[in-house]
């Protein structure tokens, strides 16, 4: 009996280490042959641009918004476009933001905005843990009274209006 216990115990931990070995073969297999990957996936903007471009294309956004997203982005990714997604950071993200003094603060929201959208799908596919843009100041725009246009302006404004149908200002 006393020997029958002996073996229970002595193939208990043979077992064990039978598995620990096993676990750390499949480790060793797994690291040797790429499969073992970091929980963030690697992406860098430029890739990035061109899938959320796709999707936003396939969820069928107007063509003057489709060119204000691919205007944007291209302008984002003349800075930041050879970096992986992963690796950019709220902070210069903000800095590139307010760093030409020509932006309007309204400028610099539209681009936050667009941004927002861009980060965000970056965290559904895995390319950052969270968005970074609710760590970036978000511009104040004052509120302007509205203006009435007198009939020249207003003419003026269906003219061009009529002229570039491709800015889709018309029903």
């Amino acid at each position: 009996r006393v020997d029958n216990m002996n073996n229970k115990k002595r193939f208990a931990i043979l077992k064990n280490v039978l598995d620990f070995h096993k676990a750390m073969e499949w480790l060793r297999h797994d690291a040797a042959d790429d499969h073992f990957q970091d929980p963030i996936r690697y992406c860098d903007l430029v890739q990035h641009a061109e899938r959320y471009l796709e999707r936003k294309e396939r969820k069928k956004l107007r063509p003057r918004s489709l060119a204000d997203l691919k205007s944007r982005l291209n302008v984002f990714g003349r800075t930041f476009g050879t970096r992986l997604v992963k690796d950019i950071q709220a902070d210069e993200v903000e800095a590139w933001l307010f760093a030409d003094p020509s932006h309007s603060n309204q400028t610099r929201r539209n681009y936050r905005t667009v941004l927002g959208g861009f980060f965000e799908f970056a965290r559904l596919k895995k390319y950052v843990v969270e968005s970074l843009i609710p760590a970036v100041t978000n511009p104040v725009v004052d509120e302007a009274e509205p203006k009435i246009l007198n009939v020249a302006q207003a003419s003026a404004l269906l003219h061009t209006a009529w002229a570039k149908q491709e800015l889709e200002l018309l029903p």
